[in-house]
Order: structure tokens, then C-alpha cells, then sequence
């Protein structure tokens, strides 16, 4: 602070009479009172003055003292305590300025306050110079109560500045000998005994300008505290010689003390210099090692991937081989065959000679028929093979993959084509049923209603399945019903129902044979509140007016209740539908007593909503209405619905795992039945064998396909299916033969063809 620098170059003002010559005193921060000693006799200071024998204490805090203080404490107390200066020195302004702003008012404002009483009074100014307010507002920032009479106010300021000065040193004859502060000499002349007012000096403006630069570097946090203090003691060092100078008083031990002030200035300069050179050269190391390390870890993942590139080539190139013999195998027992045949019916021949030519030749013709079929049939169970062994690999690699052209990382997807191929298991899904929410249909204005009532709320997320525990697992008991507030991410305006023209989505569907994310833009309504919640998940009603009017239209969307859900998970779950929807479809070509089939999915991103997190996506699972009672059969953890005794979720779960050849199982099964007697299924999981591609934070893996086998009991369906009791397969499964479906009996057409593209 200037001025205390200021009053600081003048000569010190001391409260006693002048000492005998060769006597010396300085101010003990100790003991709060000067101490005086001869010269070269230190050792013996004394509390008393040598010729009154007197104790003397230093004058009360100065005005400036305590500006000073009140400025220093701005940098540390609390925001509110800046504030509440702040709305002293200018109430209009505080409410539109930041902490940061506030904090520069009030040093600004203190520092004006102390140049203008040293101005106004031309001495050296005491804290009677001040006004009541500014007294409560230096108060305020030192932390003294301010609503008290002034003459307790003044006090508690003085009392509260001198309190601040810091100990040092040991004590040693009652005195600290490192806490004199400022050692004063009386050899050839005395301070008179009553010193008179101190002279301000003539103003030097290149040391204010000093001074203020200093002032501002520390307020601006350029410098550190112990720059400042360093920089401070050499100033006034400086000042000090120079006085000395002027009055003729010149100790070298002045001049050597402001030589070693500058020294010690240099030699930290130098070493932090020093240390930030080590720190950059450290830094520089350690990024070197771990570019080196990433380097590595990367020719260490490239012969990885190379190596198990040769052996998947060695694999199929021994398959190939393997097939080659045995082909060659049979068709050499073939030749020999024919060759025995041929030597017996020659035998016969000559036995029978020319009449039974004839018989023998009708023979030969009926056994080429036995062959051709046989070979036929052998092609054809060959084929059948092959196609299995593909579907196999397609479900196999319907994981989510992680290449570029995957919709979560790109929008680079080719619009649908139309009439995609459906396979022979496909079962059609005829909606039946009344509109679930009317004020959801296009240019309907009707109002969305208030939260719903779950009567049956989910459990909160459980512990991690203990994987020890044997029999079939509980589920948590179930909450009172509550109410569902929770909403969807807004509109842009604000809203969170959908305008009445419905708002502009990116839809994209999976095709699990061609292994294709397809995409097209359509218009959608979804509702404000969710109609069912589930412990991970919301789900609401929507409209897709991209589909025919009527219940064609009828919809759900479903969101995570994480913000932190990965882009990713959405649309694993759409392809892990897809993949269980592939095994229903084969499941009901066995001419097994009930049809199952799961509902198609897909995912919808909506660009006119606000996503929770800068730069994210919102995005639903979408998929058909499902009517009907919803049941859940089974879990991911071998929990069995006891209510519900079926022997089709299970077998089908249990038909998976052989289908996939112990690769997959499909479970968590659950859905409703509609008015064909169809079992409708929806949200499957799928655990995968070790060495398989992973399905989610919800795949449990071999933990997972264990604990379904241990509470699974094999019924009459997996008897009829040839399914291997078990977790073990006793080698590669066979499904018997398939059986055409016959889906006449169900009640429902398509839509119409009128469907109607966004605008």
C-alpha cells in the first residue's frame, strides 16, 4: 500500500525521550514494548529507558494502518462479506456486478479513502479523520461489529490492527532476539526527547508509480506473497539508505543489509527459474515414456490381432481339408459299392441266365432312383446346414459393433427399401384395440393429462446378483404407489407434448439378415408424462404418423432414467430384439402348440428436443402398442414368474441356447397375448457364452446361463424340440425338421396402403 510505504520512508516517531550516546533501542513485537541496550552489550537488552526507567509501548494503529489491513483482508473473506461492503460504498451498482468486480469496488474504494484523509489533514491521519460510514464499512471487512457506538468502533478497529502483528524468534532475556523490528543507533547525536511532527516529503513519482505497479501485481495475483513481502523490505531498504544519507547518517550496515536484500532477490529468481525448468524437463520425460508405452501397447495389439487372423485362416483351411476327405471317403465306398453290386448281378446273370435279365435290369433302375434320392436328401440337409450355420454367425455378430458406418457414431445410413423379404417363421402383428391416447392424434389440440398413478412402482436398483446363492431368486419387495412425473428432455419451447403436427425424428430400423441400419424421417406425438416406468426405464404413449391412421399408429417410447446412458445402448437393445425375434422365428417352425414371436423395434432420435448435456442426442426406443395383460415369465437372474407356470417362455429360452450352439441364450422373457392366442414378447436380454461379444451392463454371462439352468425344469416341449438337458451340450444340436406355418386363422389384414411422409 503506498502510503504506508510512505509514512515508512520517514523518520520513525517514538514515545520517549532521546538516549544517552552509544545506547541503541528497537520495538520488541514480543513483548509489545520498545527494549533498549548499549553498544555491543545486546545480550543485556532491558524493557526500561536508560535515564527515565520508564517502560514505553508504540503509538496506536494509524488510519492508513488499518486501510491497509481492511485491503488485504478483501483478497480472503467470504463472498457475502465483499458484498455486504460492497452495498456500503454503492448499492445501485452491486446488483449488476460479479464477486470478482465487488472485490475490485472496495479495494479501489479504501485505497481512494486513504489518499484523500492524507491529502485533507497533511499529517499523519488518525481514525477520527474518518467518516461513521466508511468506519463501518472497514468493520465490516476486518470482521468486527459495526452496529456499536463510534467510540467502540474506533477501539475495536485499533485493538483489532494491533492484534495482527506477527511473533517471531525466540525469547531470550525476556526479549525476542529475531523480532526487533528495525534497530536504531544514538552514537553522535540523540533524538530530542519530545520528536517533533514528521515532514511529509516532497512526492517522487517515479516510486509511486513503483509502488503502485507492486500494489497492482500482487492484487492481480502476478506475484506470489513472498515476491511481494521481498520486494517490499528492498524498497524500503532503499528509502532508508537514502534518508540516512541525506541527514548525514550513512551505516553500512544499512548498505550491506539492502546489498543482501537484492542478492536474496536474485538468488529466488534464479531458483524458481530453476524449478521450472526441472518441472518442464520432467514433463517432457513422462509424455516421452507414455508416447513410447502407447507405441508398444500398439505393436503388442497389432500381432495379436495378426496372430489370431493365422489362426482363424489355419482353422478354416483344416475345416476345408477335413470336408475334402471325407467327401473323398464316401465316394470311394460308393465306388466300391457299385463294384460289389456289379459282380453280384453279373453272378446272377450267369445263374439265371436270360430270363431274369429283365427283373435285374428294373432293379438296378429302382436302386439309381434309392441313390439319386438319398444324394438329394443329403444336399438338401447340407444346405440346411449351411443356412443355419450363416444365421448362427449373423446372430453371433449382432453385439453392438464398434465400426463406423454403426448409427450411434454416424447418420450416414441408406433410406429403407421397400418390400423387405420376411422369413418363413414371421408372424404378422395385427393391432386390436381402442385408441390408449386420443389428445396424441395429429392436429388434436386436447390437453395431455397429469401424472399417472404406478400402482405396482419398480424397486430401487438392487445389489449385484450374489452369484453364490442357490434356488430361485426373490425379487424385492414392492413400493405404495406414486405418481410418475418423470418427463422426457423439452422442447425447444419449452413444452414436453409434442405440437399438434408432431415433431421431425430420424427413425432407424435393423435388418438382422443383410446386418443394415436403415433410416428414414417421419413426424411423431409423444405424450408429457409416462403411462408405466420400470427401475431403469420411463415408457410413453406416441403416435407415428408415418403408419396408416388408427391403431396402425398406436406406439411406445421408451427413455433411460440415466442421462448418462450411452448413445450406443439404445440401439444394442433394437438389434438384440431383432436377434431374439430371429430364434422365435424358428422356434414356431417346429410345429410346436403355440406361436410366439417378439415386436419389432427401433430407435428414434429427436432433433427438436433439448438434450441434458451439451453436444448429446435424444433418443427413444420405439415399438408397437402391445394390448392385453403384460406378464413378466422370467428375469436375467433364473427367477420363474410362479404365477404364471408356462412351459413355452421357458423352453424357448432353453431352445436358444442349443440353437446358438451354446453360444447365446435369450432370456429376461416377457410380453402379453393378444387376440390370435400369439404370445407377443418385448425387452429381451441375451447372456453370451465366454469369447462372445458382449449384450449390455445386463449380459451376466456363463453366471447368468448357469443360475437359468439350475431353476430350469426341461417339459414336454424341449422333449418334443430334442433339446440336451443341461449347461453342458453333448454335441452339435440338430432342430428337427421344419413345419410350414398355417397363420390363416388369424384375425386382422394389413394396413392400408395409404401412409402419409412427413412435411
Amino acid at each position: 500500500f503506498s502510503l504506508s510505504f510512505w509514512w515508512c520512508g520517514m523518520e520513525e516517531v517514538v514515545p520517549f525521550p532521546s538516549l544517552p550516546p552509544n545506547w541503541t533501542y528497537a520495538y520488541s513485537a514480543s513483548v509489545g514494548k520498545y527494549v533498549f541496550w548499549e553498544h555491543g552489550a545486546q545480550h543485556l537488552t532491558r524493557t526500561t529507558h536508560p535515564l527515565t526507567m520508564l517502560q514505553y509501548s508504540k503509538l496506536p494503529p494509524s488510519a492508513e494502518g488499518v486501510i491497509a489491513a481492511a485491503i488485504s483482508a478483501v483478497d480472503v473473506v467470504e463472498p457475502w462479506v465483499v458484498n455486504a461492503v460492497a452495498s456500503l460504498i454503492s448499492p445501485q451498482a452491486v446488483p449488476r456486478m460479479t464477486a470478482v468486480e465487488q472485490r475490485a469496488l472496495v479495494k479501489a474504494a479504501f485505497q481512494k479513502l486513504a489518499v484523500d484523509i492524507v491529502e485533507s489533514s497533511g499529517r499523519r491521519p488518525s481514525l477520527v479523520d474518518i467518516g461513521q460510514a466508511e468506519l463501518k464499512a472497514l468493520a465490516i471487512a476486518l470482521g468486527i461489529e459495526s452496529e456499536v457506538p463510534l467510540e467502540h468502533l474506533i477501539s475495536s478497529l485499533m485493538a483489532k490492527v494491533g492484534s495482527l502483528q506477527p511473533f517471531r524468534g525466540n525469547v531470550a532475556n525476556g526479549v525476542g532476539q529475531a523480532d526487533l523490528v528495525g534497530h536504531h543507533n544514538n552514537q553522535s547525536t540523540a533524538v530530542p526527547a519530545t520528536p517533533p511532527a514528521p515532514q511529509p516529503p516532497q512526492p517522487r513519482q517515479s516510486k509511486r508509480q513503483l509502488i503502485a505497479k507492486l500494489n497492482e501485481d500482487f492484487n492481480n495475483r502476478v506475484i506470489t506473497k513472498e515476491q511481494y513481502d521481498t520486494a517490499w523490505a528492498s524498497m524500503f531498504q532503499e528509502v532508508k539508505v537514502q534518508k540516512a544519507q541525506e541527514f548525514g547518517q550513512v551505516d553500512p550496515s544499512l548498505l550491506a543489509q539492502q546489498q543482501r536484500l537484492k542478492d536474496e532477490q536474485f538468488k529466488m529468481q534464479q531458483q524458481r527459474e530453476e524449478q521450472a525448468r526441472q518441472v518442464a524437463r520432467e514433463q517432457a520425460a513422462q509424455e516421452e515414456k507414455m508416447r513410447e508405452a502407447a507405441r508398444e501397447q500398439a505393436a503388442r495389439e497389432q500381432a495379436a490381432r495378426e496372430q489370431a487372423a493365422r489362426e482363424q485362416a489355419a482353422r478354416e483351411q483344416a475345416a476345408q481339408e477335413q470336408a475334402a476327405r471325407e467327401q473323398a471317403a464316401r465316394e470311394q465306398a460308393a465306388r466300391e459299392q457299385a463294384e460289389r453290386e456289379q459282380q453280384l448281378q453279373q453272378l446272377r446273370e450267369l445263374q439265371q441266365l436270360q430270363e431274369e435279365a429283365q427283373q435285374q435290369q428294373q432293379m438296378l433302375k429302382e436302386k439309381n432312383a434309392t441313390r439319386r434320392r438319398e444324394q438329394e436328401q443329403q444336399e438338401q440337409q447340407e444346405r440346411e446346414r449351411q443356412r443355419r450355420d450363416e444365421e448362427l454367425r449373423l446372430r453371433q455378430s449382432s453385439a453392438m459393433p464398434t465400426h463406423p458406418d454403426h448409427p450411434a457414431f454416424t447418420t450416414a445410413i441408406p433410406e429403407p427399401a421397400s418390400g423387405q423379404p420376411e422369413g418363413a417363421g414371421f408372424i404378422p402383428f395385427y393391432p386390436h384395440h381402442s385408441d390408449p391416447a386420443p389428445h396424441l392424434n395429429q392436429n388434436s389440440t386436447q390437453p395431455a393429462p397429469g401424472p399417472r398413478l404406478n400402482r405396482n412402482p419398480p424397486p430401487p436398483p438392487s445389489r449385484p446378483p450374489n452369484f453364490g446363492e442357490a434356488g430361485i431368486p426373490e425379487l424385492p419387495k414392492q413400493l405404495p404407489p406414486q405418481l410418475m412425473t418423470f418427463t422426457a428432455p423439452p422442447l425447444a419451447n419449452g413444452e414436453y407434448l409434442s405440437p399438434p403436427e408432431g415433431e421431425l425424428v430420424t427413425k432407424y430400423s435393423y435388418n438382422l439378415k443383410t446386418g443394415q441400419w436403415l433410416k428414414k424421417q417421419t413426424r411423431v406425438r409423444i405424450d408429457h408424462f409416462p403411462f408405466q416406468e420400470g427401475t431403469l426405464r420411463c415408457v410413453f404413449y406416441m403416435k407415428d404418423f408415418s403408419e396408416p391412421k388408427g391403431p396402425w399408429q398406436d406406439y411406445v417410447a421408451k427413455i433411460s432414467k440415466d442421462p448418462d446412458e450411452p448413445v450406443a445402448a439404445y440401439f444394442q437393445d433394437v438389434q438384440m430384439q431383432a436377434l431374439a425375434g430371429s430364434y422365435a422365428e424358428e422356434f414356431c417352425q417346429r410345429g410346436l402348440p403355440k406361436l410366439i414371436s417378439y415386436i419389432p423395434a427401433a430407435v428414434i432420435e429427436c432433433h427438436e428436443r433439448i438434450p441434458s448435456k451439451p453436444g448429446g442426442r435424444v433418443l427413444f426406443n420405439v415399438e408397437p402398442y402391445m394390448y392385453g395383460q403384460f406378464i413378466k415369465y422370467t428375469n436375467n437372474y433364473g427367477w420363474i414368474n410362479p404365477g404364471a407356470p408356462r412351459h413355452t417362455p421357458q423352453a424357448f429360452s432353453h431352445f436358444t441356447w442349443c440353437m446358438s450352439q451354446g453360444t447365446q441364450l435369450v432370456i429376461d422373457v416377457q410380453g402379453t397375448t393378444d387376440h390370435n392366442n400369439v404370445d407377443r414378447y418385448t425387452d429381451p436380454q441375451i447372456h453370451t457364452a465366454r469369447g462372445q461379444d458382449n449384450f449390455g451392463k445386463a449380459d451376466l454371462r456363463e453366471d447368468g446361463i448357469k443360475k437359468f439352468f439350475e431353476t430350469h425344469q426341461c417339459n414336454q416341449i424341449c422333449a418334443q424340440l430334442q433339446l440336451s438337458p443341461g449347461y453342458h451340450l453333448t454335441g452339435r444340436y440338430e432342430p428337427p425338421p421344419r413345419t410350414p406355418l398355417h397363420l390363416s386363422h388369424l384375425q386382422g389384414g394389413p394396413p392400408p396402403a395409404s401412409p402419409h411422409s412427413p412435411t
